[in-house]
C-alpha cells in the first residue's frame, strides 16, 4: 500500500532585485493565515545594475548578502526565493488564439514566440498561460493567452549573483506579474480594469488588467528622482535638500499652483502623458473601450504627497495607493512594517506570496 507523505517546507523568500536596491519578505503561515516572519531592504550601488542589466555582479552579491543579513523581525529559516525579473527586460504579449488541445498550443506558442518577440527563440527562457477570462467579450471557440519571454543571458546573470550569495532560486518572475499578484484582490470583480503605476527611483512601469489578467504593461524613464532633481535646480539646493524638501512637501499644492508644485509640473506632466498614451493604446488595440476604472500607486514615489490627487485630476479616473496586504490574511496581527514602507515592498511580497506554492514539498 502506497502512503502519501507531505512533508512541510518553510515558503521561500521574495527576493526584488531593482537598480538601486534589493528587497526580500518572507510570509509563513499561521494556521489559515499568513505571518509576516522577515523583511528587509539594502541599497545597491549606482551603476551596478544599469537598466536591468547587472554591471557589477560582485557589489550586487554583497547587497543580496547584507538584506538576508538584515531581516526582521526574525532571521529568515530558508535559503530559498523567488527572485524578480526586470521589467524592463521583459517582453510579454496577449495573443488571441483558437481553443486547442495542450500539446498544439504548446507547438503554438513556439511559433508565437518567434512572430512577436524581437530574439531567437533559443535565447530566450519563455512561458504562457491561459487567461481564465476572455479580454475582449464576444469571442468563440478562441482564447487570450498571455506569453512572457526574457533573455537568457539576463536570467542567467540574476541566477548567478543570487547563488554567489548563498542562496537557491526557486523559481523567476517578471515584476509585474508578482506586482499584480500582491495589489490586485483575488476576487477582483470580472471584467474590472485597473491601471497599475510602479513609480521607482529610475523608472516608472505601468501594468494594465482586467479581472485578474495582465494584458499590457510598460516602462518609462520618468522617475521620482526626476522630482528630487527638479527642486534641485529650481530652488538651486543640494540633492539631499531637495530629497527631504519632496518627502515634506510632495509635489506641492496643484490647487493653489505653489513653488514645489511649479518646480515638479514639467515632471508631472510628462508622467500624465505617458499614462495618457497608455490609456489610448489600451482603448485602440486591446478593444477596451469602458474607461479604466480605477489606477492604483506602488513603489516608493508612490508616496508622494498630493500625486494621488493631481494624476485623479488629470486623468478623471480616481487614484489611490494600493493596499500591499489585500492578499496576505494577517487576522489581528499587525504588521511590523508600515504600511507607508510595505508598499514599496510589492514586488517582493507578491513573489512572496507565489513562493507560499512551493511550502509544501510531496515525498512520496
Amino acid at each position: 500500500m502506497k502512503t502519501d507523505v507531505v512533508r512541510l517546507m518553510h515558503p521561500p523568500i521574495g527576493l526584488d532585485l531593482g537598480d538601486l536596491s534589493v528587497k526580500m519578505i518572507q510570509l509563513d503561515r499561521k494556521g489559515k493565515g499568513h505571518v509576516i516572519r522577515s523583511f528587509a531592504k539594502s541599497s545597491i550601488p549606482r551603476k551596478s545594475i544599469e537598466n536591468g542589466e547587472i554591471q557589477d555582479p560582485d557589489a550586487v552579491v554583497q547587497a543580496i548578502k547584507s538584506v538576508i543579513e538584515k531581516g526582521k523581525p526574525k532571521k529568515t529559516n530558508t535559503r530559498r526565493v523567488m527572485c524578480s525579473i526586470p521589467e524592463t527586460k521583459a517582453f510579454l504579449r496577449v495573443i488571441d488564439m483558437p481553443k486547442m488541445s495542450e500539446e498544439e498550443m504548446k507547438e503554438a506558442i513556439h511559433w508565437e514566440i518567434e512572430e512577436n518577440i524581437p530574439l531567437a527563440i533559443d535565447q530566450v527562457y519563455y512561458d504562457y498561460e491561459v487567461l481564465k477570462s476572455s479580454l475582449s467579450q464576444g469571442k468563440k471557440n478562441r482564447e487570450d493567452v498571455l506569453i512572457v519571454a526574457v533573455a537568457r543571458r539576463v536570467v542567467d546573470s540574476f541566477i548567478e549573483v543570487v547563488e554567489k550569495a548563498g542562496l537557491e532560486v526557486m523559481g523567476m518572475e517578471i515584476e509585474s506579474l508578482a506586482q499584480a499578484r500582491c495589489l490586485l484582490p483575488d476576487a477582483q470583480k470580472e471584467g474590472r480594469s485597473v491601471l497599475v503605476l510602479d513609480i521607482g527611483d529610475r523608472r516608472t512601469s505601468l501594468l494594465f488588467s482586467v479581472g485578474n489578467s495582465i494584458a499590457f504593461t510598460s516602462s518609462t524613464p520618468i522617475s521620482s528622482q526626476m522630482i528630487t532633481d527638479a527642486y534641485v535646480g529650481h530652488f538651486r539646493i543640494t540633492q539631499e535638500k531637495a530629497e527631504k524638501m519632496k518627502i515634506e512637501q510632495g509635489i506641492g499644492s496643484p490647487v493653489i499652483r505653489d513653488p514645489f508644485f511649479r518646480a515638479s509640473e514639467p515632471v508631472l506632466e510628462n508622467l500624465y502623458s505617458q499614462i495618457q498614451h497608455s490609456m489610448d493604446f489600451i482603448s485602440a488595440n486591446l478593444g477596451q473601450t469602458r474607461k479604466i476604472d480605477e489606477i492604483l500607486l506602488c513603489g516608493g514615489g508612490s508616496n508622494t504627497k498630493h500625486l494621488p490627487l493631481y494624476l485623479s485630476r488629470k486623468t478623471g479616473v480616481p487614484v489611490r495607493i494600493g493596499d500591499p496586504w489585500i492578499n496576505v490574511s494577517l487576522g489581528k496581527n499587525i504588521p511590523p512594517i508600515s504600511r507607508q514602507e510595505a508598499i514599496q515592498y510589492s514586488t517582493a511580497i507578491g513573489l512572496a506570496l507565489q513562493s507560499l506554492y512551493f511550502a509544501y514539498e510531496d515525498i512520496s
